[in-house]
């Protein structure tokens, strides 16, 4: 089944309103940087890309859009809401940052056991989700290991097992491949797949073309903080696309 008929199928099975819709979103930092004038609507079971080399604004927009950052300009919808987020509303979210935040003196399965308690999953519901995330993530036999002794790779996946444990209705990663030594793409991929089949809506910022072709429906592409065109991911490699929309190459080695 072609990723759009998996879109068709999983929207069906799941309407609502879009899980966060963007208007004319602006976050600007004091070095003038940041991402302009932005509209983006995600629909549940879609996954949408944002693609842009270093600086292009995609990280900002998505931290904007994991109420991390509030928008300079216009506005952001969740689920139809276009309230100040709080702790309900995070709770729906799952979100893997640039710079995720463990406790380094707990183990790996605390530090998940202790976010997906935070997020309202019920004790044997949370323990029975992170065995099975702990094997997806191979991280199994290191669940026992203080995470201040994980590696850079060991973090990220942690940080990834963190995100989808709550089973949120929507995903912000920041570059979900970075820095993985062990979790593949294409099992990241896979996985993502699945999220988006049980409803949930995902947004990734990524220069991996290979996983964008992979797991997204659609994807924008952003140069010096503004969405420059939209694509429907299968139509061509997204590398040439992108160097035909932006002028610019994605970073060597992700192509």
């Amino acid at each position: 089944m072609t990723a759009q008929a998996v879109l068709a199928t999983s929207v069906a099975a799941h309407p609502a309103v879009p899980p966060v819709t963007a208007r004319a979103v602006s976050r600007v930092h004091p070095s003038r940087r940041g991402c302009f004038d932005v509209d983006l609507d995600v629909a549940p079971g879609e996954v949408l890309g944002l693609m842009g080399v270093n600086g292009s604004g995609k990280s900002t927009l998505l931290s904007v859009l994991a109420t991390t950052e509030p928008p300079t300009a216009g506005a952001v919808s969740w689920f139809g809401r276009s309230a100040r987020p709080g702790p309900e509303l995070r709770r729906r979210l799952g979100v893997v940052s640039d710079a995720p935040v463990h406790f380094d003196e707990l183990t790996g399965e605390q530090n998940a056991f202790f976010f997906a308690r935070q997020f309202g999953v019920p004790r044997d519901e949370a323990r029975e989700r992170i065995e099975a995330l702990l094997r997806w993530a191979g991280l199994d036999d290191s669940r026992d290991l203080r995470v201040g002794e994980y590696s850079l790779g060991m973090r990220r996946r942690l940080s990834i097992i963190e995100a989808l444990t709550h089973r949120p209705e929507l995903v912000l990663m920041d570059e979900p491949t970075l820095g993985l030594d062990h979790l593949g793409s294409a099992d990241l991929a896979a996985r993502l797949r699945d999220e988006a089949g049980r409803g949930a809506a995902l947004v990734l910022s990524t220069n991996d073309a290979a996983l964008a072709e992979r797991v997204c429906d659609r994807v924008l592409f952003m140069h010096q903080g503004r969405v420059v065109t939209e694509e429907v991911v299968g139509r061509a490699p997204l590398a040439r696309l992108f160097r035909r929309a932006t002028g610019s190459r994605l970073p060597r080695g992700v192509e």
